[in-house]
């Protein structure tokens, strides 16, 4: 594979991001208190926190209240929730730029030094 075609996959691979759609509910309880969980029901998402989920019901706390507010509290029946999935942490831009500058300068580089050893390769 060429530099060129490389260097397309990482700026490709940078570009995909993880899907946020609905899935099935079927996470493990009980869950950690700082997990942030969407949950979708009657066509809405719900973000919460301190989430517990039971055969009955599904209750937490809306993630942007503290995990601390027992007043907070919002439950929901299990029939009513359509999907739920648990919210991973997300790379952010400064990130993903830094990963994919790291990759194209080990790209470049790499270019560098075949064009040095090696001044007649045509793929250098």
């Amino acid at each position: 594979m060429t530099r060129s075609w490389a260097f397309a996959f990482v700026l490709l691979a940078a570009g995909c991001a993880r899907n946020w759609g609905p899935a099935p509910s079927n996470l493990p309880t009980p869950l950690q208190s700082g997990t942030v969980v969407r949950i979708w029901s009657g066509g809405e998402v719900k973000t919460w926190h301190a989430v517990i989920v039971t055969e009955i019901s599904v209750s937490g706390i809306p993630s942007t209240m503290p995990v601390t507010c027992d007043s907070c509290v919002l439950r929901i029946p299990r029939a009513h929730v359509d999907s739920m999935k648990v919210e991973h942490e997300k790379l952010n831009a400064l990130e993903v730029v830094g990963i994919v500058g790291i990759v194209a300068v080990g790209i470049i580089a790499e270019g560098v030094v075949c064009h040095v050893l090696d001044p007649r390769n045509a793929e250098c």
